[in-house]
């Protein structure tokens, strides 16, 4: 198709019955070379979150493209979209430059945002403030260069295409201490398990065996860490504690889920002498509890803690 056809969201019917927060319209079209009329499938909201390869899609200008089911003729679907990611709180409207008066822009963001919204009760979440405020962009284009320029201090986004570059276990090991913050999230799993889809379906299975290889190990140490905070959480449950101790206690738990070691000394520093004390005496005690319990793991990172007070 040598050029793009405009669509206006709700005006054919929703593909997706699962309300999902991101959004696909079967939207009516004529191919340009052929003269064959068809529908083909327009996403018009975007969650990030939720479809991380759709973020994708976007960021290699992918999304709206088309094919003519009858001559293969390739082009664009020329439709507005909303992209939100909760991470970090956008919401963020490409509108078509054929929305020519502010009004009618204005008017676009409020019927996706309804559709987010509805889409949003609907799994219990509640409606963040943001919401309220959408900021327009200018075309699809628009939106992927914009977005193009977010990731390169994405830290997520850095530290994945950092481990795909490993070549070692050495390597990767480096790699997993550099960036631990970002690869410990549930959405770096998200990421990888959409490249891996990614590859499968352009027929690259080594690239997806490899992704999956890396998915995977990244999924036995998020794994550790989890059944580590679950281990030290059960073992902080049964010390004998006072009332008066409340803030320290508080401030072990919070420890006992930190990752990097700037967050330990966060902790410790928002509480007074008196209670960081406390905190020492409580650390001691889980010490003491989970050397009798025999965990390596954590006996290891608990040990690490009492290091940093030292320092």
């Amino acid at each position: 198709m040598g050029r793009s056809i405009t669509y206006r969201p709700g005006s054919n019917f929703f593909l997706d019955t699962a309300m999902a927060r991101s959004r696909q319209e079967a939207a009516p079209f004529q191919c340009p070379i052929c003269q064959v009329a068809f529908e083909a499938p327009v996403w018009i909201v975007l969650d990030a979150e939720e479809r991380p390869d759709l973020r994708t899609a976007l960021l290699q200008g992918d999304l709206h493209q088309t094919l003519c089911p009858h001559c293969g003729a390739a082009g664009t679907i020329t439709a507005p979209l909303l992209y939100h990611d909760g991470r970090y709180q956008q919401s963020l409207l490409a509108v078509p430059l054929s929305v020519a008066t502010p009004a009618a822009a204005q008017e676009l963001a409020e019927q996706l945002v309804g559709f987010l919204h509805t889409a949003l009760e609907a799994e219990g979440s509640s409606i963040p403030t943001y919401l309220s405020s959408v900021e327009l962009v200018a075309d699809l284009d628009g939106l992927q260069a914009l977005l193009n320029g977010d990731d390169q201090d994405d830290p997520l986004v850095t530290a994945v295409e950092a481990l795909l570059s490993t070549q070692s276990a050495q390597e990767f090991q480096s790699l997993l201490v550099l960036h631990r913050t970002a690869l410990m999230q549930d959405a770096a799993d998200t990421l990888l398990a959409a490249l891996v889809e990614q590859a499968r379906a352009s027929d690259d299975h080594a690239t997806a065996r490899m992704i999956g290889d890396q998915r995977a190990t990244l999924n036995y140490f998020r794994e550790t860490l989890q059944t580590r905070r679950a281990t030290l959480a059960r073992i902080i449950d049964t010390l004998p504690t006072k009332d008066a101790e409340a803030a320290s206690l508080a401030a072990l738990r919070t420890i006992v889920q930190a990752i990097e070691p700037q967050d330990v000394y966060a902790t410790r520093l928002q509480l007074d002498p008196a209670q960081q004390i406390q905190l020492d005496r409580l650390l001691d005690q889980a010490i003491s509890a989970i050397e009798a319990s025999e965990d390596e793991t954590g006996l290891e990172f608990l040990l690490e803690i009492r290091r940093l007070r030292e320092l």
